[in-house]
C-alpha cells in the first residue's frame, strides 16, 4: 500500500509539495525529510483504503521542531572558562591541543568490574507474610467501618 504526506508551517511557508511512501508488511511508512528550520509543523497523511472503498483513510499529527540549545551556539572551548573551571576544581589546563605525552600522565583509576552471574526474582506478592499482612489490615479496615456505623 501507498500513501501520501505533507507537511505545513505557518502562512509564511507555502506547504511542502505531497510525497509518496510505501508501507512495509507491519503497514508502517517512514518518510525522511530535509532539516526543518526551528518552528511547528502539521504533517497529514492519506491512504487509499483499496479498488472497492472510494474513502481514504487520513492521519495529521503536530510536532515541534526545536532550535540548538544555548550550549550549543557557540560549542569551541573557551580556554579563559576552561583556566577557571581547572583553576577552582584543582585540576590543571593543558590546552586546547595537549600533548600525547601530557594526555599518558594524567591520572586514571582503574574502573570498577561487577560481574553478576546470577539471577534471582524475588516476587513479594507471593510470600505468606505479605497476604497475612494483607488480610490484617482488610480485617482491620472492616473492623473500623463496622465499629463506626459506615457498613
Amino acid at each position: 500500500a501507498g500513501a501520501d504526506a505533507g507537511r505545513e508551517r505557518d502562512k509564511e511557508r507555502p506547504p511542502a509539495p505531497p510525497r509518496t511512501a510505501r508501507t512495509d508488511d507491519a503497514g508502517e511508512a517512514t518518510l525522511e525529510l530535509e532539516p526543518l528550520p526551528p518552528g511547528g509543523y502539521r504533517v497529514a497523511a492519506r491512504a487509499p483504503r483499496g479498488p472497492a472503498s472510494p474513502s481514504a483513510m487520513q492521519d495529521e499529527e503536530v510536532f515541534l521542531v526545536r532550535g540548538a540549545a544555548r550550549e550549543l551556539e557557540d560549542p569551541e572551548a573557551r580556554d579563559d572558562l576552561l583556566r577557571a573551571v581547572a583553576r577552582a576544581s584543582g585540576g590543571q589546563w593543558l590546552g586546547t591541543s595537549p600533548s600525547p605525552g601530557a594526555l599518558a600522565s594524567l591520572p586514571f583509576s582503574p574502573p570498577e568490574v561487577v560481574r553478576i552471574n546470577e539471577h534471582r526474582d524475588l516476587e513479594l506478592w507471593s510470600t505468606w507474610l505479605t497476604l497475612a499482612a494483607a488480610a490484617l489490615l482488610l480485617t482491620l479496615e472492616w473492623a473500623i467501618r463496622r465499629r463506626h456505623g459506615l457498613l
